[in-house]
């Protein structure tokens, strides 16, 4: 960091040096006491809404069992007319409410926190509860009690959302209950690191000269001032201005729209005004101007810049992101730069960092009460409240150093964290802090304590820091110790199961600082204590606090602090289980030389045995008595599963199949033991030299090495249950397909016992996954030479049958049938999906089989990589057709598993483009294999057995099917093959009427609109415009289908001109979209270039391209040629004046070239047309983040279309 430095920080001076040293210190304190402060009184908002919902169900239901309860809810109702049989004329219709396909399940938790409003009710007429309960007669008294209106009645009564917002309240802005003295306490620790924030960014722009002086004393007093008096100081009169967005819409209810933390600072007497935009993209805070109109002009020109327009649209505190994404657009195009607003004043009772500190609250509160709204502006403030990270420490602290390349490294993990709904969020949260604090201390270091003019090498910036830190060592700083994530993780895990079941709220309370209760809340429902942001009960037995039990642990673990004044179980920190040391001593010795350590006179010091005067020397005995006690008994059980391990495998197979969990079991115990070992040893390590260093390593090694011989086993054990599932789920397909014509019922029973079987197989796929890579991180640490060649050896075996290739097949295998949900194959629109799913899924199974089957065939590296791109493309199609099938018939599909089938289709596919590219390697019996490569009727190559009629010499071919069924294919004209017998699909056993047909159809057309919204939903998550329009086109197509089938039985109906011109329109939208896409794209390739010309109106050009200037000279390459650029500026023609698209750039190595000559071609966006290598290297040099610069590739034959006829010109 040190080496580093921008110039405008290594060359200012000592008093801005010590000023900005300050405000960092004060900014470490700040965040410390603002964290502790909401992590105390403000939970999080899924436990509180869990816990309170429990409560009240366990006081209701008198329950003591463990349970669980799911409500399984339609997405939407919609008011349907249907006849009336056997009414008058005149009233043959009646309203019916129906709920639609699509279903989507919640807890009751889930549900709490917001208001049953009309369209929930109705949704919930068609309600299901499923509940999972350790006792029958609990279940079914929830199964029985839940019901509709009690669960309205549960709701009203709890009102989750009033006391959460209350609590967020509160939790700002103080209780009527505390003191005033409490509450202005409460807000000056909230209020101090925005405070911290605007003095270092105030700083950081004087020094980077972004202000003046005037304008930095202009800030300073509006940081602090809260009075009329403190405002108007210095003769100045200051005032603080919002900004707003003038213009609004439907979205805005057609007003204005603030932009939440964006403040105009003006000082009336002398015009200066200060343009404050918190966390702007461009990392520059503040902007000062000689007058308020021109801080308003800054900003509208600011937007010329479109990572400007999203920050600004992101910020508004109302509205939709994009509409005001082409508001602000349509402004810039216009040059209406009355667009941006200044507010009314803010009142003078309020500073400028407790403004930011309410508008902070405010959005948390308008997350909270907006969990469906659509601006993604907000996502961060939700994400905070599920994860209590309320602050976002990291962006206040480290968006005026972007020099800090650790830095920035570390704000991206936090936003990781934040944005995570990982177990233990708020262990990350914590530890964040921590390494917050230690940049900030490292920045100090490099930049503040080092004099202007002085060496700045980083030599003497780690000096600097190694004092820092020996002096906090012998002064005892709490802060001082360092986690780590996997520390964190770890000691959430010794907790887990311990968390208070209970609702309480330590609001207001202080732990005692002192005795036995230190760091202990005395509550009127027990003593607690707060680890990690979760709460604990605690109980004090025998002088020693012990975790109380709860359902899921039943053992009231011990528990002490640590040196930082941190929770921990006693075991982890001490080696013993009781505070005082067990019968016969135990380690009642090492507790009082902890005791009396410090007190010790330096007379009877020196007669001292050194274990009882030093403390490094007493944890290295208590850490070499760990491990050789984990020595012991790891010896002790692996001869065990040794044993268990031998017996089972010369057991018989109905034997191993019972066992099997068994030996599991011990194998896993045996990991953990030795895993135990290891971390204890590599604490050793470090304390460590000499022979007991090198015996330390031998430890470690062995121990790494019994976890990856025992991760092996466990594969093996897991590929052992993989193949008793295979053979299960083979009986009962053999079972399905000997059931007799019209079984539908007994079918869909089977079925559904092979998917749950499937779900078992996929378990132990991912578990043989995670076992995999966990072997991966473990063999790296063996370091013996014979056991690293015995590992090898054995992943090679391994590696035949668990490879990532063969565990992806099946995945793949097994994901494809639990697509589809057989239990709707009675709802009338089956008829037009299951021929066409039944097909797709076939060729699938033959592409997957194929793709398997491929190295044990002999085949030359051509035939080889036409069998892997008809493979890629079959993967490719069938995923296009999911979403499009998941999005019109979501009845039908399982959604739990449409996101891993495309995963692992994507996963299949880049293995066959790493087949291509690197080619596949033949397995050993390929010559005798049987195997061939041979083509379908359908111009498909698969790979098959070769079978020779022994009587007619007819040649076939057999290959896999659905569940491992064998296939025959015979020969058909012209040296092809076809299937003889193809995979019948599901049939239902009933006729769809006439009056069904209708109905259907009407159904489809009138989902239309949603429909819509789920294409603009993948078009917000970036799908390709071909996709879009394939989705597009793809429903259309569904509806003349329909409109076919109606015109069979009811030629005259209106309905078929419906579904025809709905069908018209889908097309037009969907090569509307796909243009749209295309013409706003910051990634445009030669596709979009050939696209965009292909999809024109007849004489309606879209784009045009037009030559710019001559070749020009851009300097020598590395290699020493010249580098020559012509461009070529592509416009867009959709807009009046057409305005730049994007621009083509081609490169020459000759002031004289062919143009099919060129060295490169690419295509850029306008924002970086004059950007490149050295442009980056600057930034590179500068410390700032280097920004990535797009090049869209174009090939010769599109440049000798699109480009030659200029480049002549």
């Amino acid at each position: 960091m040190a080496g580093h430095l921008p110039q405008w920080l290594s060359q200012a001076s000592p008093v801005r040096r010590a000023s900005l040293k300050t405000a960092v210190m004060a900014f470490i304190d700040a965040m410390k006491n603002s964290h502790a402060l909401l992590e105390r009184d403000l939970p999080h908002r899924d436990d509180f809404a869990r816990k309170r919902v429990e409560e009240r169900l366990r006081k209701d239901f008198s329950l003591k069992q463990g349970f669980s309860i799911t409500l399984d809810l339609p997405d939407s109702t919609s008011w349907q007319k249907t006849l009336v049989e056997g009414a008058a004329p005149g009233t043959p219709q009646r309203n019916v409410l129906t709920a639609s396909s699509q279903r989507s399940t919640l807890s009751i938790a889930q549900l709490a926190p917001g208001n049953i409003d009309q369209p929930l009710w109705l949704r919930m007429t068609f309600m299901k509860v499923e509940v999972i309960a350790d006792s029958a007669t609990e279940r079914e008294a929830l199964l029985q009690g839940v019901t509709l209106p009690y669960l309205r009645q549960l709701i009203t009564d709890l009102d989750l959302a009033g006391h959460y917002e209350g609590l967020i309240y509160r939790a700002f802005m103080g209780s009527t209950a505390a003191t005033a003295f409490a509450n202005e306490h409460r807000r000056e620790c909230l209020t101090e690191p925005f405070r911290q924030m605007l003095k270092m960014r105030g700083d950081s722009a004087l020094l980077q000269q972004q202000i003046q002086e005037d304008g930095w004393k202009i800030l300073n007093t509006a940081i602090d001032a809260d009075t009329a008096q403190a405002f108007a100081a210095n003769g100045q009169r200051i005032i603080l201005r919002p900004v707003n967005l003038t213009v609004g819409g439907p979205d805005t209810d057609d007003g204005p729209s603030s932009l939440s933390g964006l403040t105009f600072i003006e000082e009336q007497v002398s015009g200066t005004t200060l343009l404050y935009l918190p966390d702007s993209p461009d990392g520059q805070f503040f902007h000062q101007r000689a007058t308020l109109e021109l801080a308003r002009e800054l900003l509208f020109n600011l937007c010329l810049r479109p990572v400007m327009v999203d920050y600004l649209a992101g910020r508004a505190s109302k509205g939709d992101v994009a509409h005001h994404v082409s508001r602000i657009n349509q402004a810039r195009r216009g040059n209406f730069d009355a667009l941006i607003g200044a507010g009314t004043a803010w009142p003078a009772t309020t500073s400028l960092a407790a403004h930011l500190l309410n508008a902070h609250m405010g959005r948390l509160i308008e997350a909270h009460r907006a969990n469906s709204r659509s601006n993604l502006a907000l996502a961060l403030e939700r994400y905070a409240l599920q994860g209590g990270a309320l602050f976002n420490y990291l962006k206040m602290a480290l968006g005026m150093l972007p020099f800090v390349g650790s830095a920035v490294a570390l704000y991206d993990a936090w936003d990781s964290a934040n944005l995570a709904a990982a177990a233990f969020l708020r262990g990350e949260a914590g530890h964040g802090l921590t390494q917050l604090e230690s940049v900030l201390l490292s920045l100090i270091d490099a930049a503040m304590d080092i004099l202007p003019g002085a060496s700045s090498s980083p030599g003497v910036a780690r000096a600097l820091t190694r004092q820092r830190q020996v002096k906090a060592l012998l002064t005892g700083t709490v802060g001082w110790q360092r986690s780590s994530m996997r520390k964190v993780k770890s000691r959430l895990d010794r907790f887990a199961g311990y968390e208070y079941e209970g609702a309480v709220s330590l609001e207001g309370l202080q732990p005692h600082s002192d005795g036995l209760y230190r760091n202990v809340y005395r509550h009127a429902s027990g003593d607690f204590i707060l680890r990690e942001g979760r709460i604990y009960q605690v109980r004090l037995v025998d002088r020693t606090m012990r975790l109380s039990g709860t359902r899921a642990r039943a053992y009231q673990q011990a528990i002490a602090l640590d040196e930082a004044g941190q929770w921990d179980t006693r075991f982890a920190l001490h080696g013993t289980l009781a505070g005082d040391g067990l019968a016969g001593g135990g380690n009642l010795l090492g507790h009082l030389a902890d005791g009396l350590e410090p007190l010790w006179p330096a007379v009877i010091r020196r007669w001292l045995p050194r274990w009882l005067t030093d403390r490094a020397v007493e944890h290295q005995r208590r850490l070499g008595r760990t491990i050789d006690a984990l020595s012991r008994q790891l010896d002790v059980q692996h001869r065990q599963g040794n044993a268990a391990l031998g017996e089972y495998q010369n057991a018989d197979a109905a034997t191993r199949r019972a066992t099997v969990d068994a030996v599991d079991g011990k194998c896993a115990y045996d990991i953990e033991l030795a895993t135990q070992r290891y971390e204890h040893a590599s604490q050793m390590l470090s304390v460590s030299h000499g022979n007991r260093r090198q015996n330390t390593l031998e430890v470690m090694s062995q121990s790494a090495l019994v976890v990856v011989e025992r991760s092996l086993h466990r594969s093996g054990l897991a590929r052992d249950r993989c193949l008793d599932y295979l053979s299960d789920i083979g009986a009962l397909n053999s079972q399905m397909l000997g059931l007799p014509a019209g079984s539908v019922r007994v079918a869909l029973r089977l079925a559904r016992q092979m998917n749950q079987i499937r779900t078992r197989l996929i378990q132990e796929l991912r578990s043989i996954d995670t076992i995999v890579a966990n072997i991966e991180v473990w063999r790296q640490r063996i370091k013996t030479r014979a056991d690293k060649a015995y590992v090898g050896q054995e992943l090679d075996k391994a590696n035949v049958s668990l490879s990532d290739n063969n565990r992806d097949y099946l995945k793949a295998l097994n994901y494809l049938p639990m697509l589809t949900r057989y239990d709707r194959v009675f709802d009338s629109s089956w008829i037009y999906l299951h021929r066409r799913v039944a097909r797709a899924r076939a060729k699938v199974y033959d592409a997957l089989h194929t793709q398997q089957d491929l190295p044990d065939v002999i085949a030359n590296v051509h035939r080889r990589n036409q069998v892997l791109s008809e493979c890629i493309e079959a993967y490719d199609e069938f995923s296009r057709d999911l979403i499009v099938w998941s999005t019109g018939y979501g009845q039908h599909f399982d959604r739990l598993w449409i996101a891993p089938m495309l995963e692992q289709l994507t996963r299949m596919s880049n293995h066959a483009r790493h087949g291509i590219k690197n080619g596949i390697k033949q397995s050993a019996n390929a010559r005798n294999s049987g195997k061939e490569i041979f083509e379908t009727d359908g111009n498909r190559l698969m790979v098959g057995e070769k079978q020779v009629d022994p009587l007619t010499r007819q040649t076939s071919f057999a290959t896999s099917g659905e569940d491992g069924r064998v296939e025959h294919w015979l020969p058909a004209s012209a040296g092809k093959y076809q299937r003889q017998l193809p995979p019948q699909p599901l049939q239902p056993d009933v006729i769809i009427d006439r009056q069904a047909l209708l109905s259907e159809a009407r159904q489809r057309l009138a989902a239309q609109a949603d429909y819509r919204r789920k294409v603009d939903g993948y078009a917000r998550q970036n799908m390709s415009p071909a996709d879009l329009d394939h989705m597009m086109t793809s429903e259309a197509a569904e509806l003349r289908v329909r409109a076919r089938r109606v015109d069979r039985v009811a030629a005259h109906d209106p309905l078929i001109a419906q579904l025809h011109a709905k069908a018209d329109e889908l097309i037009k939208v969907g090569r509307d979209l796909r243009i749209e896409k295309m013409l706003a794209s910051t990634t445009p390739t030669e596709g979009y270039l050939h696209e965009l010309h292909e999809l024109a109106p007849a004489g309606q050009p879209l784009i045009k391209i037009r030559k710019v200037g001559t070749l020009v000279e851009q300097g020598r390459r590395a290699d020493g040629r010249l580098d020559l650029l012509q461009e070529f500026e592509v416009l867009n023609l959709t807009v009046d004046p057409p305005q730049p698209l994007w621009y083509a750039h081609f490169h020459f190595s000759s002031a004289k070239p062919l143009f099919n000559r060129f060295d490169k071609a690419h295509l850029k966006t306008p924002d970086q047309r004059d950007l490149g290598l050295k442009w980056q290297q600057k930034q590179a040099s500068s410390g700032a983040a280097v920004d990535p610069i797009w090049r869209g590739p174009i090939g010769k034959p599109f440049a000798e279309l699109y480009f030659e006829p200029l480049f002549q010109t």
